[in-house]
């Protein structure tokens, strides 16, 4: 039974990872959300979105530590972790930039 269990969680993380893999081409799917030059800076960006504190947001955006990006912007994932995809933007206005997104943004 865990062995079944164990394909099965393999079997779907490969499968919705597939086009998150470094050197992939692919687009942001979320209609806008942050990347961010750190995964430190992404914490701080989530912190500031769940306790809905909008000047915390504005405050990474003005300092350059995060930019906003936006659905159907074309990326490159240059990295992975757990839940994170770092992304080189290929279109949009921060075109060339680098930052790290939500796994779920990069689709």
């Amino acid at each position: 039974m865990k062995v079944v269990l164990v394909g099965i969680m393999m079997t779907m993380l490969c499968s919705s990872a597939q086009a998150q893999m470094p050197g992939q081409e692919s687009v942001i799917a979320m209609k806008m959300t942050g990347a961010c030059l750190t995964k430190n800076y992404h914490d701080d960006w989530v912190n500031a979105e769940v306790a809905g504190d909008m000047e915390g947001i504005t405050e990474l955006v003005l300092s350059g530590r995060c930019f906003l990006v936006k659905q159907g912007e074309r990326v490159l994932v240059i990295e992975s972790s757990w839940t994170l995809r770092k992304v080189r933007m290929r279109s949009g206005p921060y075109k060339g930039r680098a930052g790290w997104v939500y796994m779920e943004a990069v689709k």
